[in-house]
């Protein structure tokens, strides 16, 4: 039996390396096919514009760094005037996309070796994530759900808008990490080994960036009480806990200068967040290792008491943060600018501008739910217990923001797989025909279509989610035209939101403003500059020390020539002002440069 063993053992692993390798080719094919198609809708996007301001300052990050800034210092000293912006985007990611601009710039001019490396850089991060969803759904429901998790990912646009080629911001990886994490957070409940790779995911995620916060804290709260109720759950989860306090740790080492490391900070991995997950996992671990004969309420008290330690240390560095990421901003900027940005609507809003896709999220959603609670009735595990509560909870934060609304989808991708994947005939079909046609209604694709085909009006610009796109009209965000002033002498240009971040990106000028909460002191002044009257403009420039304005002047824009950017917009003359001449192909952009008088 031993000689038996022997041989069959091996082509047993043979068999699963390959089937591995198998699945990991049709996720890349399907990646590919995804990235073509958003190609393909508009070819001449990716090479003349950026995708978003983001994409364009996290160019301008990168290449801040490659020409030498020191890995700590992650000043930006051409964006916010006279007090440079303190980025609070991780050097994570600048260096795989700096290394891939590196590389290719061996045989590409510097623009193809960094579009290359826009093209590379999500296709990776899309891929990983289609491999750890596919591979965990097959995993745990067989090949049929695997086939079927595949079918969700094509259809769901806005899980995948963040991966879209060009896109080399922060939020793909951190949606790769906090949904990849929290999936494999579930898989530990029931097999132990998932724990450290769960800690380790969420750990980076949340030492990339904090945006979804919230979710992993109540994710990992719901299954550090499921595991408490399951002893079986508990290995699995404490070393998740144990794994995640560790590579935060790690992330603030790597990350933040010992210096700094007292400067406390809302929107970035800070001393206080160490702080409260350390604490969380002490107690985890604590509960787990003193106290295995005490009482179930002797054990929550105890987990309860770590918790509230961890919170009451993250209020008292600073007591700002327990509004949030923006919980540092000054308020005033909020009408200004960061209650228009559309990743920061609630489902409502969202709806208000994109009827079908919010109709798509919320009804992927509610089947998601309710077939988490299917689980839960037709087998009452660990696992089916903190699906549930995953589920509820993304659904719940991506109803608050909309830029949460992908790492809902992810999870909704995997409950609905795995769940459709085992449903039995019905209704007088097979059950491979029930399988599919459940997949075919609950996905964003198709409730999008219906809506738009029953309610047009409702829907209007659906194909595209919004949100992500930068809000410059035609022409204002082409490279070539914001490249044509660069022939202008150096200065520092106080500009409209987004031309801010091109700017620095496409040109050597300089900006007062753009769309980052650390420069809100920023976008008020320029705000006030643009909304002022004409008449006092060139004071307003000298006092922040601009030598240009510039304004993405659109058909419905201010015709009211007493304010600077109705007068701009109607080409009016400005005292003190005097308008630069641009190609025609430029577009919208108007520019005006003060005079020497």
């Amino acid at each position: 039996m031993s000689s038996t063993a022997a041989i069959v053992g091996p082509a047993t692993r043979q068999r699963a390396a390959a089937r591995l390798n198998q699945s990991l080719v049709w996720c890349a094919a399907l990646v590919l096919v995804l990235a073509l198609r958003g190609y393909l809708a508009d070819p001449a996007q990716l090479t003349t514009t950026f995708g978003d301001p983001d994409d364009a300052v996290r160019l301008y990050q990168v290449r801040s760094w490659l020409a030498g800034a020191g890995w700590f210092d992650l000043t930006l000293p051409r964006l916010g005037g006279a007090d440079p912006l303190l980025s609070h985007w991780s050097r994570l990611i600048d260096v795989p996309v700096g290394l891939l601009a590196r590389l290719f710039s061996s045989v590409l001019t510097t623009d193809g070796a960094e579009l290359a490396a826009r093209v590379i850089w999500p296709t990776l991060l899309l891929v990983a994530l289609v491999s750890l969803v596919a591979r965990e759904v097959e995993r745990t429901a067989g090949r049929t759900a695997f086939w079927l998790a595949l079918a969700l990912v094509a259809t769901t646009p806005l899980a995948v808008v963040q991966f879209q080629i060009g896109r080399i911001d922060h939020h793909n990886a951190m949606i790769l990490a906090a949904a990849g994490g929290l999936i494999l957070l579930l898989k530990s409940v029931d097999d132990v080994r998932a724990g450290p790779a769960a800690g380790i995911l969420i750990g980076i995620g949340l030492s990339i960036g904090l945006e979804a916060i919230g979710l992993i804290a109540t994710a990992v709260a719901a299954a550090v009480l499921v595991a408490e109720a399951n002893p079986a759950a508990r290995p699995g989860v404490r070393l998740a806990t144990t794994w995640l306090a560790i590579t935060v740790v790690a992330g603030l080492l790597i990350s933040v200068p010992p210096a700094r490391w007292l400067d406390i900070r809302c929107d970035a991995l800070s001393l206080n967040l160490v702080m409260l997950v350390v604490a969380g996992a002490m107690g985890v671990a604590a509960v787990d290792r003193w106290a295995p004969r005490t009482g179930r309420i002797g054990r929550l008290v105890m987990l309860a008491g770590a918790g509230g330690m961890g919170v009451m240390l993250y209020a008292l560095a600073e007591p700002r943060c327990l509004a949030g990421p923006f919980g540092m901003v000054d308020p005033a900027v909020r009408p200004i600018w960061l209650d228009g940005v559309r990743e920061g609507y609630d489902i409502w809003r969202f709806a208000a501008v994109q009827t079908g896709m919010a109709l798509g999220y919320a009804v992927m959603m509610v089947a998601a739910v309710a077939f988490a609670v299917l689980a839960v009735r037709r087998r009452q595990t660990p696992r089916s217990i903190l699906q549930l509560c995953i589920v509820i909870l993304a659904a719940a934060y991506g109803c608050i923001y909309v830029k949460l609304m992908p790492y809902a989808l992810w999870v909704a991708i995997l409950v609905i797989a795995v769940e459709a994947a085992q449903l039995p005939a019905m209704l007088g079909q097979p059950a491979r025909t029930i399988k599919l046609g459940t997949v075919i209604l609950f996905n964003q694709s198709t409730v999008t279509a219906l809506a738009t085909l029953l309610v047009p009006v409702m829907t209007a610009g659906a194909a595209v989610p919004s949100g992500f796109a930068p809000a410059q009209s035609a022409g204002c965000n082409h490279r070539a035209g914001i490249r044509t002033l660069a022939a202008l002498p150096t200065g520092l240009f106080v500009a409209d939101i987004d031309l801010g971040a091109l700017i620095v990106a496409d040109t050597p000028h300089r900006a007062l403003a753009a769309p980052y909460h650390r420069l809100d002191r920023q976008i008020i002044a320029a705000h006030e500059i643009l909304s002022g009257p004409a008449a006092g403009a060139r004071a307003g420039l000298a006092s922040v020390g601009a030598q240009y304005v510039a304004i993405c002047a659109t058909p419905a824009g201010d015709r009211d020539n007493s304010s600077l950017r109705g007068a701009m917009t109607n080409g009016a003359p400005i005292a003190g002002l005097h308008r630069v001449a641009l190609p025609a192909t430029v577009g919208g952009l108007v520019v005006y440069r003060m005079t020497t008088q």
